[in-house]
């Protein structure tokens, strides 16, 4: 059992979340819902007794729980930055050199640790993934063996944090289904959600946070259908009347024909292939959604424009013009493009301010090292308004909710106008109001500038209405490597 009463739990700089009563017991299922910043996390960091994001227990006044750590089922917290430090551990626990080709690394079978963990994969999932290397999933399909693993241990709580973020329909489909399997056991289920549309039918309860408080706890059904969803969750009618996409101090312009020309691009990796064929020109003023089923090569895909992916060598592939690998750099690539992806939040500096962060993207750096003008200082501000992230303009990175740094992160991409946009779900981590004013953003830019978008996502409601293109990977033979499949229909008519 877990029970507050009368508790503070931190959140960040000087703020606290308040709970005056909760109790939560052994085989019922918690949804901890609220706005972007409502301490969502916060609370579930603090049920689930993992540290703080500094590595610090730090004790919470009027919290009493049969610590699940000393209990010898053990306890479960999964979360983005849990996920982060797995993946780079396994990451750098790499054998190459010495091995003389690419190393596995941990192996799905290693990982699960034998076959409690495997009953709760997905038969489907686990003969796609059987002998393939962990470090090597992408996102999506990391995150359902880690919670199966997590599932087969039989701990006596469990807490979940955003799990159906960056899962693809079948995935989260099998998510549900497997959490409502796990939800008969005598394990304490504690989840948080960013959309209501997220929160399992079988939940026995639902936490909703407002104004650092619980503003209601009780049956998901009676709360999702009182007034106070609204109230707390509002609007932005208003914001669209209001904001302006800020000027950049000086276009980044590309005067030629095609962004990007791909004609029979494939890519393979240990023997596996991840892409096949892929055939797609992107021009200027274009905008388009990728999208694809978790594991066909998205991301791989943007690394390869980026020119984060080096094996883009040796592939007919043009950008900005030049075929790739005709001797230009890096630094010549990225002049041309903002982008928002996990692995470049990730290495972004744990005490770099939000504005730090945001006016990085004027020096296509993560480290600001030429300082800022007066007129560039000004954007900043302006981009810190537009992002509603002027409360913590002095917060370290590290301890602002997952939300808000993913908002400095699209800032950072969106503020020198680029002519090419890479956003590798965007959303992740925002509510409801921060997505709607995302979208209208993002649609500012497409229709006032010349930027041209590539936005990823798994849901299609995200996209902005300025995207009327799409590319999907598809597997080629239904299990194998992607191929593409291209349409040029408005996604979301207007």
């Amino acid at each position: 059992m877990i029970r507050f009463s009368k508790s503070r739990i931190p959140m960040g700089r000087d703020k606290r979340l308040e709970v005056d009563e909760l109790t939560l017991d052994s085989g019922e299922f918690w949804v901890i819902a609220g706005p972007g910043g409502s301490g969502k996390s916060s609370m579930a960091r603090a049920i689930s007794g993992a540290p703080d994001k500094s590595g610090y227990h730090t004790p919470i006044s009027g919290l009493l729980r049969t610590d699940p750590h000393d209990n010898k089922e053990g306890g479960a917290w999964i979360s983005f930055d849990m996920e982060r430090e797995i993946r780079d551990s396994l990451r750098h626990n790499d054998d190459s050199e010495v091995l003389g080709r690419p190393d596995e690394g941990t192996t799905l079978e290693s990982f699960l640790g034998g076959s409690a963990g495997k009953l709760f994969l997905h038969p489907e999932l686990l003969e796609k993934l059987e002998g393939r290397g962990i470090k090597h999933l992408s996102t999506g399909e990391f995150r359902q063996v880690f919670i199966a693993r997590e599932a087969g241990k039989k701990p006596a709580l469990a807490v979940l944090d955003e799990p159906f973020e960056g899962l693809d329909i079948k995935a989260r489909e099998r998510l549900t289904e497997q959490l409502a399997e796990w939800s008969e056991s005598e394990t304490l289920i504690v989840l948080t959600v960013n959309r209501m549309e997220d929160i399992p039918p079988y939940a026995s309860g639902l936490v909703l946070l407002g104004d650092d408080r619980i503003a209601a706890q009780g049956i998901p059904s009676e709360i999702l259908e009182s007034p106070l969803i609204k109230e707390i969750f509002g609007n932005t009618s208003n914001f669209r009347e209001k904001r302006i996409i800020p000027p950049p101090p000086e276009a980044v312009v590309f005067e030629g024909k095609s962004l990007i020309e791909m004609k029979r691009v494939s890519l393979s990796f240990n023997g596996r292939r991840i892409l096949e064929n892929v055939n797609w020109v992107v021009q200027p003023g274009e905008s388009w959604l990728l999208t694809g089923p978790n594991g066909q090569g998205k991301t791989t895909l943007l690394n390869l424009i980026s020119g984060e992916e080096p094996r883009g060598y040796g592939q007919d592939l043009k950008l900005f013009g030049r075929k790739r690998g005709s001797g230009e750099s890096t630094s010549e690539i990225k002049k041309y493009i903002g982008q928002v992806s996990a692995s470049l939040q990730d290495s972004v500096s744990r005490h770099a301010t939000p504005g730090e962060v945001i006016g990085s993207g004027l020096r296509d750096s993560l480290l600001l090292t030429i300082p800022l003008d007066g007129f560039e200082t000004g954007l900043v501000e302006q981009w810190l308004e537009l992002l509603g992230l002027k409360k913590n303009r002095q917060t370290a990175f590290y301890r602002l909710p997952y939300g808000e740094r993913r908002l400095a992160m699209i800032g950072r991409a969106m503020i020198k106008h680029p002519p090419l946009l890479l956003l590798d779900e965007p959303m992740h981590g925002l509510d409801k109001s921060s997505r709607d004013r995302m979208r209208y953003l993002i649609d500012s830019l497409i229709r006032e500038t010349q930027t041209t978008v590539l936005f990823v996502s798994h849901r299609s409601e995200d996209a902005p209405d300025s995207i009327t293109r799409t590319i999907r990977l598809t597997p080629s033979d239904g299990s194998g490597p992607s191929g593409a499949e291209i349409t040029q229909d408005s996604l979301n008519p207007l």
